[in-house]
Formats: structure tokens, sequence, C-alpha cells
């Protein structure tokens, strides 16, 4: 409980929620259905807090081509964290798939939201002034390890 208290606190003011809603009910609400979330570990909880504002908050719609791959020829960085419940590194090799000029990190033991962890940051800056994500040596990410499962109220243990 602490933990999700903690959460709260940290992530509650960085959310625009109305942005959110707006992003979420126009772009996957009538996609969603229920019972493909048993047997997580939230359960279909978290899907039913998201939509639930979707009824009545005012949202726009999804184009026709809205689910039509990308494809460019633009340079680009994709990053994924190896256990991101939210864009799990599958999405982003899928994506990759229509971007010849892209390569896809996957930062090994980590989540969702990578760019400040480890090298990255250094890597993003690289690449944004290159635009050559395929030159970057990004051997320094092999220093990331996994996550220690929290064991005690204080977090893990050393």
């Amino acid at each position: 409980m602490s933990l999700h208290d903690l959460m709260g606190r940290n992530m509650g003011g960085s959310m625009a929620r109305g942005m959110q809603w707006s992003v979420i009910c126009a772009e996957d609400a009538d996609r969603y259905r229920e019972g493909g979330a048993e047997g997580t570990l939230l359960g279909p909880d978290v899907a039913r807090m998201f939509f639930a504002a979707c009824a009545t908050w005012p949202h726009g719609g999804r184009p026709e081509d809205f689910t039509a791959p990308l494809k460019s020829d633009v340079p680009v960085l994709l990053l994924s964290g190896e256990f991101d419940p939210v864009t799990p590194p599958r999405y982003a090799e899928q994506v990759l798939q229509t971007l010849p000029n892209g390569r896809h990190l996957v930062l090994r033991g980590q989540a969702h939201g990578t760019l400040s962890l480890g090298c990255m940051p250094r890597l993003l800056g690289q690449f944004l002034e290159s635009t050559d994500a395929k030159a970057l040596d990004a051997s320094c990410l092999d220093t990331l390890t996994y996550v220690p499962p929290f064991t005690s109220f204080n977090g893990w243990e050393p």
C-alpha cells in the first residue's frame, strides 16, 4: 500500500488526465473487450478505471487509416523496457518492420519510461545530433541490471 501511495504522490501531478482521457477515449475505448486481462496481476480493474470516463468525456475519433503501419525513411530510435507492461518490446519490433532507418533498443530488466536510465540520455543526444540510430554504440546499456523484487516495506534487501 505504501508503494502505491508513493507512486500516486510522485506521478499524480505529472499526468495530464484530461489529455490522457481524450486519447484513450478516442483511440482505445471502443476497441476494448472485457476479459483480456483475466489472470494478470491487476486484472481488468485498471482498464475499467481508464475507460470509465469515456461515456461522458468529450473526445474525437480515429481516422480510417489509424492502425495502418507507419512507413517512412526517417531516422527512428525506438526504446523499450524489457518488462514494459504498457508498450512491450514486441510492439516496437512490429513498428520497426516498416522503418528501414530505425533501430530498437531494449533496456534489460527495465519497465516503462527508459529515457533517463543508464547511458540512455547520452545515446539519445548522440542520435539527435547524428540522426543515425544504427551507428550508436549502445553497449553501455549492458550495465543495466534487473531491479530486485521488493521484499519488505523498505524495498529490496542489500
